[in-house]
């Protein structure tokens, strides 16, 4: 028969104030989840960090989108508390993307903005190790392919000052990809996946990077 586990029931999580629900994403070893708030059609839709202090109630904050956008989801969330995800903007039928990790600056959370890699004008982050290695995917929604964007996922190391490279994971030739997870070791996962001439799905293949190098062992895709 089924097993059932009876695991004790929280409460439900705070959404923000003037807001009717919210959408979680991750959750870590310090009881810190991320997700989004959402609330009428005419609210942005905000990337939101959830916290707990020990005898209190979890609360809730909004965290900054990027300059010049409006949206934001919050995907994921490190053991060390680094939230990840993105910021968008609707500019008439299209809708453009930028990466983005949070930090604390004396107190306060800040966007930081993974930039996508040269040729690319967009980006999503997925994942994030305590590290500050983030992973993900770029593209250009405006260039198509048989009716499709391409993907190609992407790895942003961090540097001594703070900065982020980024580089693309090698993928299969005639392939699109993307990055969803990375480790503590810097190995990531993700998938490949191809279409035929005519937009139809033909394939898919579940990829495993090992342990992204700082500095070495990746390479550019060149444009």
């Amino acid at each position: 028969g089924v097993q059932t586990c009876a695991l004790p029931i929280s409460l439900e999580l705070p959404t923000l104030p003037g807001y009717t629900r919210a959408a979680t994403r991750d959750l870590n070893n310090r009881g810190q989840a991320v997700g989004q708030a959402r609330g009428s059609v005419a609210q942005p839709r905000l990337p939101v960090l959830w916290s707990k202090k020990r005898s209190s109630p979890r609360t809730i904050q909004a965290l900054p989108v990027l300059d010049g956008m409006v949206d934001g989801d919050a995907g994921a969330i490190a053991r060390s508390g680094i939230p990840v995800g993105f910021s968008s903007i609707q500019v008439g039928n299209s809708t453009f993307f930028g990466a983005v990790l949070w930090k604390k600056v004396r107190g306060e959370w800040q966007a930081v903005e993974l930039e996508p890699p040269p040729g690319y004008t967009d980006a999503i982050a997925a994942d994030v190790n305590s590290r500050g290695q983030a992973v993900g995917w770029a593209f250009n929604p405006n260039e198509l392919v048989n009716g499709d964007v391409l993907l190609s996922a992407v790895v942003w190391q961090p540097s001594r000052h703070g900065a982020h490279t980024v580089v693309v994971l090698e993928t299969p030739e005639g392939f699109q990809s993307t990055a969803t997870g990375i480790n503590e070791l810097g190995d990531v996962v993700g998938r490949a996946f191809r279409v035929d001439d005519t937009g139809t799905f033909e394939r898919s293949n579940v990829v495993v990077w090992r342990r992204v190098p700082r500095h070495h062992g990746l390479h550019h895709r060149k444009h």
